[in-house]
C-alpha cells in the first residue's frame, strides 16, 4: 500500500488502512520495524500529514497493539523519535483527554512501559525525554524553579504491575544512565532513607556471624563434643537455616527466573548465600551420620571461605571499594575466561605430547604430565622430570615452546587485558558504583520484602509519588 500526500482522499475508507505488516522483515528490531499498522509507519517515518489523515480517518488506530503488545509509543521508543513521540501524545490528549496518561503506563508483552523500554534498549535520549514529559512545576522564580517528577515506573516502591526503570537498569548494565542527575538524586534518597540503615545493620550481623563461624571451626577441630562446641555449632546452624529460608522465600516470591537473572551485587549475594547454605547443610549431615569425614571437612572449609567471601557484597556498597570489586568480577568473567580458553587448549595439547614421549603409558602418567606442565607454566619445575623418556631433546624443545607460550606470551597478554579492564572501570568508577548500589537496594528489597518506607523522600500529587527538586536553568535532565 502506498500513501502519498496528494492521494490521501482516494484511500479513505479503504480496507488497506486496516492492513498489518507482519513477518520477520517487519519485526520491531529489524531495519523496517516501523510497527505493524499504517499509522505506526507514518509516525516512525516522519510523515505528519499522513499521520494526521490516518488519525482523522480512524481515531481508534491510536489504540492498536502489535503482535508483541506494543502500542505506538513503544514503537517510537524503539525507533528513538522524541519529536514524533510528542506529536502522538498531543493527538492522544486531544482525542482521549487525561486518559492519554494511561498510554504512558501501558505495558507490552515483555512487561515494559515506554519508559522502562527506553531503559531496556539503552536509549538514554528517550528515557530523559519521557521523564521530562511528566514534570510538574510547583513554583518558579526567574531561572530557579521547583519541579516534581513522577516516580511511577521509576522506583520499585512507586511501580505496580511490573518492573520499574531501576530494576530494568540493574538487569541490563545501565551504567550510561547513572550520570543522569535526577536519577542519581533519587537513588541517593532511596539509599539514605530506606536502605542504608538496613545495610549497616546487616554488616554488623554478618561480622558477628563470621566470627562465630571462625570460633566454631577451631572448637570443632580441637575440642569437639564440648559444650562450647555445641553452643557455637547451634548458632551456626541457626544462621544456615535462616539464610536458606530467606533464599527459598525469595525464589518462591519472585520466581526462579528472576532469582537467577539478577546481575552484579544481587547475583553475587544470591550465589554466595545459596552455596553457603547447601555446602554447610551437606557438611553437617555428613558429620552427624559419620559419613565420609574427608568430604565433610572439605565442605566445612568451602563454607568457611564463603562466609568471609560474602564480605565482597558489602564492599560493593562503598564508593572507595565497590569499583575494585566490580573490576575483579569483570576480569574473571571476561579476561580470565578468554585466557583460560586458550590456555587450557594448549595445556592439554602439550601435556599429551609430553605423555607420549614419556616412559609411562598409564592414565595416571597423563594426569601427572598435566600437573607438571601446569607447574612449569608457573615457573616451578624440575628439568629432570621431563627427561628419561623416548627423546629427551624433543621433550626439552616442547617444554621450551610451552614456557614461551604460557609464561611469556599468554601471561603478558592476560596482564594487558586486565590493564584495559582496569582503565575502563576506573574511568567510569562512580557510575559503576552507583549501578551496584541500585542492585544492592534491589537485592535487599527482594530478600527481605521490607515494607519499611523510612523517611519519605517523595511528595504525593494526585495519589501518585513525585520527587521534588529545586533546579536552576535547564534542570537535572539537561544534557548540557
Amino acid at each position: 500500500m502506498f500513501l502519498r500526500d496528494g492521494h490521501l482522499a482516494e484511500v479513505r475508507g479503504s480496507s488497506l488502512l486496516e492492513a498489518r505488516a507482519i513477518g520477520k522483515f517487519f519485526k520491531i528490531d529489524k531495519p523496517c520495524g516501523y510497527g505493524e499498522y499504517p499509522l505506526h509507519f507514518a509516525a516512525c517515518t516522519k510523515q505528519p500529514a499522513i499521520f494526521e489523515f490516518l488519525v482523522e480517518t480512524d481515531p481508534g488506530a491510536l489504540l492498536k497493539l502489535d503482535v508483541r503488545g506494543n502500542n505506538i509509543l513503544h514503537v517510537l521508543v524503539y525507533r528513538e523519535l522524541p519529536e514524533e513521540f510528542d506529536m502522538v501524545l498531543e493527538h492522544m490528549k486531544r482525542i482521549h483527554g487525561e486518559e492519554y496518561k494511561e498510554f504512558l503506563k501501558a505495558r507490552n508483552d515483555d512487561g515494559h512501559t515506554p519508559l522502562t523500554l527506553a531503559a531496556a534498549i539503552d536509549s538514554r535520549e528517550m528515557f530523559t525525554h519521557i521523564l521530562k514529559l511528566g514534570k510538574i512545576t510547583v513554583w518558579e522564580f526567574g531561572p530557579v524553579s521547583c519541579n516534581a517528577y513522577p516516580l511511577q515506573n521509576v522506583t520499585p516502591q512507586a511501580t505496580v504491575g511490573g518492573k520499574s526503570a531501576l530494576e530494568v537498569l540493574g538487569d541490563v548494565h545501565g551504567t550510561e544512565f547513572m550520570d543522569i542527575q535526577l536519577l542519581t538524586k533519587v537513588i541517593d534518597s532511596i539509599w539514605e532513607t530506606r536502605v542504608k540503615h538496613r545495610f549497616v545493620h546487616r554488616i554488623i550481623i554478618w561480622f558477628i556471624y563470621a566470627l562465630i563461624c571462625t570460633a566454631a571451626l577451631f572448637t570443632h577441630r580441637h575440642i569437639p563434643g564440648t559444650w562450647i562446641d555445641w553452643v557455637l555449632d547451634s548458632f551456626v546452624m541457626i544462621g544456615i537455616v535462616y539464610k536458606l529460608f530467606m533464599e527459598v522465600r525469595q525464589i518462591l516470591t519472585n520466581g526462579l527466573k528472576d532469582y537467577v537473572s539478577e546481575q552484579g551485587a544481587g547475583f553475587f549475594e544470591n550465589t554466595m548465600s545459596l552455596a553457603f547454605g547447601v555446602c554447610s547443610t551437606t557438611a553437617i549431615m555428613l558429620d552427624i551420620f559419620s559419613v565420609n569425614e574427608a568430604l565433610s571437612n572439605g565442605l566445612y572449609g568451602i563454607s568457611f571461605l564463603l562466609v568471609w567471601g560474602y564480605a565482597l557484597f558489602f564492599f560493593l556498597g562503598f564508593e572507595l571499594s565497590g569499583p575494585f570489586v566490580v573490576m575483579i568480577f569483570q576480569m574473571i568473567k571476561t579476561d580470565m575466561a578468554r585466557f583460560m580458553l586458550i590456555y587450557v587448549s594448549l595445556w592439554i595439547g602439550f601435556s599429551g605430547a609430553m605423555y607420549v614421549l614419556g616412559p609411562d603409558s598409564s592414565f595416571s602418567a597423563f594426569l601427572s604430565s598435566m600437573l607438571h606442565m601446569f607447574y612449569a607454566s608457573l615457573g616451578a619445575f624440575d628439568l629432570e622430570t621431563f627427561q628419561g623418556g623416548q627423546s629427551d631433546l624433543l621433550s626439552i624443545m616442547l617444554l621450551t615452546v610451552w614456557l614461551m607460550w604460557s609464561a611469556v606470551l599468554l601471561l603478558n597478554l592476560l596482564i594487558a587485558m586486565m590493564g584495559n579492564t582496569f582503565a575502563a572501570v576506573t574511568e567510569n568508577a562512580h557510575r559503576v558504583w552507583l549501578l551496584e548500589l541500585v542492585r544492592i537496594i534491589l537485592s535487599l528489597d527482594n530478600e527481605t520484602r521490607s515494607t519499611d518506607t523510612g523517611e519519605r523522600y517523595w511528595i504525593e500529587i494526585g495519589g501518585e509519588q513525585y520527587y521534588q527538586i529545586e533546579e536552576v536553568g535547564s534542570g537535572l535532565l539537561s544534557d548540557e
